[in-house]
C-alpha cells in the first residue's frame, strides 16, 4: 500500500496539500474554539470565522477550474469541460446560494396552493438540487462514456471526492435539521464544515497533481483503493 502512495507522490503537490490541510486544521479549531467560548468582541465572532471558511472554500473551487482549463488544454481532451462545468455550477451555488433562493421563492409560490402542495422552502431546495444533479450526472456520463480510460479514470476518483462532499454537504447538513439534540447538533455542524474543508483540499491536490503530470498517470485512487 505504502509503495502505491509513494507513486501518487510528487514533491510539489504534496507540499500543496499540507499548506492546504494546515489551513483547514487552523480554521475548523478556531470555528471550535468560537463556538464553545463565544468570546463577546466584534472582531472574533462565529459568523465572522464561517464567512472566511466559504470565501476558503470558494477560492478552492475557482481554483479547481483554472486547474482543470489546464489539464484540458494540455491534454487536448475536451471531456474535461464536462467536470469544468461541474465545479462551475457548485462554485456558482455556492456563491449566490442559487438553489436556496430558488427555493425559497418556489416555497413561497407554492404557499397561495392547496396544502398538500405547501412543502416548505428545505423540500425544494432538494428538489433544485435533485435536477441540478440529474443534469450534471447526465453531461458527466456522456463525457465518462466517449472519453478515453484516462479521463475515465480520473472521473472515477473525481466521483469519489463528489459522493464525499454530498455527504457532508447534504446528508450531514440535512441531519443538523432534525431535532437530535443541542449537543449532537454542534458536533455535526463542525464535521460538516470541517469535512467539507478537508474534500476540497483533497480534490483541489488532485487536480495539481494531474495538472503538473499534463493529465497522465498510471495509478489512481479508485485503482489503490481496489488493489489495498
Amino acid at each position: 500500500m505504502f509503495q502505491y502512495i509513494k507513486r501518487m507522490n510528487e514533491p510539489s503537490a504534496s507540499l500543496l496539500l499540507l499548506l492546504l490541510l494546515s489551513t483547514d486544521f487552523v480554521l475548523i479549531v478556531l470555528h471550535i474554539i468560537i463556538a464553545t467560548f463565544t468570546p463577546e468582541s466584534p472582531l472574533c465572532n462565529l459568523e465572522g470565522i464561517c464567512a472566511y471558511m466559504n470565501i476558503y472554500h470558494l477560492i478552492m473551487l475557482f481554483w479547481v477550474i483554472i486547474l482543470l482549463a489546464y489539464v484540458l488544454k494540455s491534454t487536448g481532451c475536451f471531456y474535461y469541460g464536462s467536470w469544468i462545468f461541474a465545479f462551475t455550477f457548485f462554485l456558482f451555488d455556492d456563491a449566490l446560494l442559487l438553489h436556496q433562493k430558488i427555493g425559497d421563492n418556489l416555497s413561497s409560490i407554492f404557499d397561495s396552493y392547496p396544502y398538500y402542495l405547501r412543502l416548505g422552502s428545505r423540500f425544494w431546495e432538494l428538489a433544485v438540487l435533485a435536477i441540478a444533479g440529474m443534469v450534471l450526472f447526465v453531461v458527466i456520463a456522456w463525457a465518462y462514456f466517449h472519453g478515453p480510460n484516462v479521463f475515465r479514470k480520473i472521473s472515477n476518483d473525481m466521483l469519489l471526492f463528489i459522493v464525499a462532499l454530498v455527504f457532508f454537504g447534504l446528508i450531514v447538513d440535512f441531519a443538523i435539521t432534525i431535532k437530535l439534540g443541542p449537543t449532537i447538533i454542534f458536533g455535526l455542524g463542525f464535521v460538516e464544515d470541517g469535512g467539507e474543508l478537508v474534500f476540497d483540499s483533497l480534490i483541489l491536490w488532485y487536480v495539481f497533481l494531474m495538472a503538473i503530470r499534463n493529465g497522465k498517470s498510471d495509478l489512481f485512487l479508485l485503482d489503490m483503493l481496489r488493489i489495498s
